[in-house]
């Protein structure tokens, strides 16, 4: 059948053309079959079957009564694809360039957009991933919207605030605050590590509690051990522990440090470092590590190793001093001072004046001009026992478990109570002497009144 141009065409059976050009219009029950149509419409109630690409341009709409199904998918490159009641898709999932406004929209795999608008109060299933948490991406942002309800028309995406790096499992954000106030308790912030399931192990709370900021783990229904930070009263920090837990602060580094920094006079620092404790002073408010000697001296040194203490100034106690012991059943070998009273004569004492530059090797005496005192050198000479170094000069080498001199001069001090001893003795001989001298001034009397 040929035919070029007619106003009408019908069909019942199987109709093929080589060229078909209507200008009315084509009905056909059963198949048409045509190299190309040309002309105006045609119905169709079985089905048509196209192996090339079907053109229709120069339109506003394409209706269609029910199901319009696409093998590769439907790739709209401008304008806005509307349904009405529904897009479902198995597999391929949907990409649009431009907008999709739909009031259902089902899809088994993904749907990718430049932007989504919508409150999201309707999705069901929806969720967030990071497949790999090793992936070499930086950062993720949230997106933010300005509503909480209906139809959402502007969001803001926060690139610096708030961000995720999967694959450090960092979340950096500029202040997280809660609005929880249930009870007398404010706002929280919990950190968990989760034991098993949803059982989380070792909580840290925050939270505002009154004039309070407490941290605190908790155990079950008890709380452990808690710091308080307030701002109010006298107290602007306390840690309490329940009645089985040690309250301890523990600061662990190389060379760990506590700062009192006082605002308006010296700061305080503890400070420990290859097994010494020191107490140091700073300026008024000085900043951490700024702290510096006097005449050369640290004020408190606690040698951890040995149990050592030495204070860089005057040591003054109001009560009594009680150290070493004098126990016999502690001592052993006895002997008595040998000339006791002939070492006593070889010792001086003087009274005398320090030179300038004690100060520059970091002892300050109590008396610069008219003090009193002996000798270490004739000390030692009589009773080396009671000479030892100058704590001034002395400080510890922890390379080689030992106290050694700081100037290289080996400077000398005399410990004045260990010179008792050898007054003790001093004094008995003496009163030996003078008791033979009596007797035989007694002796000499009597002869005296026999003439």
């Amino acid at each position: 059948m040929s035919q070029t141009k007619a106003q009408l065409i019908g069909a019942v059976g199987v109709s093929t053309v080589r060229d078909l050009s209507v200008y009315g219009g084509v009905n056909a029950t059963g198949i048409v079959t045509a190299t190309s149509f040309y002309g105006g419409s045609a119905t169709i109630t079985g089905n048509v079957s196209i192996a090339g690409t079907l053109t229709y341009e120069d339109v506003t709409n394409v209706d269609s009564v029910g199901l319009i199904t696409a093998r590769s998918g439907v790739n709209v490159t401008g304008g806005t694809v509307v349904v009405g009641s529904g897009v479902t898709l198995s597999s391929s999932g949907i990409n649009v360039v431009g907008i999709v406004t739909a009031t259902d929209v089902s899809v088994a795999s993904s749907i990718t957009a430049a932007t989504f608008y919508g409150n999201g109060s309707g999705l069901t299933g929806a969720g967030s991933t990071v497949a790999d948490d090793t992936t070499t991406d930086a950062n993720f942002y949230p997106v933010f919207t300005q509503t909480t309800s209906g139809t959402i028309t502007a969001s803001k995406v926060s690139t610096s605030k708030l961000n995720f790096n999967p694959s450090v499992g960092i979340l950096n954000a500029t202040l997280l605050r809660s609005s929880n106030s249930s009870g007398s308790e404010g706002g929280e912030i919990r950190l968990a590590q989760p034991a098993s399931g949803t059982t989380l192990s070792g909580e840290i709370i925050i939270d505002s509690y009154g004039d309070l900021v407490r941290i605190f783990e908790l155990g079950g229904t008890n709380r452990g051990a808690t710091l308080n930070i307030s701002n109010q009263g006298s107290q602007s920090a306390i840690i309490t522990s329940s009645a089985t837990q040690d309250a301890n602060i523990t600061i662990r580094n190389t060379s760990p440090t506590v700062v009192f920094r006082d605002t308006d006079a010296n700061t305080g620092y503890i400070h420990v470092n290859n097994s010494l404790m020191y107490v140091l002073r700073g300026a008024n408010d000085s900043a951490d590590g700024a702290w510096s000697q006097v005449s050369g001296q640290w004020p408190f040194i606690f040698n951890l190793a040995n149990n050592d203490g030495t204070c860089g100034g005057n040591f003054a106690a109001v009560g009594n001093v009680t150290a070493y012991s004098s126990d016999r059943r502690l001592k052993e070998n006895f002997n008595y001072i040998k000339s006791p009273l002939e070492k006593v004569l070889k010792l001086n004492g003087y009274t005398f004046d320090w030179k300038e530059e004690v100060k520059e090797l970091g002892f300050t005496p109590e008396l610069e001009k008219n003090d009193i005192g002996l000798i270490a050198q004739e000390v030692q000479e009589v009773l080396p026992q009671a000479v030892v170094p100058a704590p001034f000069d002395q400080e510890w080498d922890n390379d080689n478990d030992k106290y050694v001199s700081k100037s290289g001069e080996n400077y000398l001090t005399v410990q004045y109570e260990r010179l008792v001893p050898l007054l003790v003795e001093a004094i008995k001989e003496q009163q030996e002497q003078i008791k033979n001298q009596q007797e035989q001034i007694n002796e000499l009397r009597a002869l005296l009144e026999d003439k």
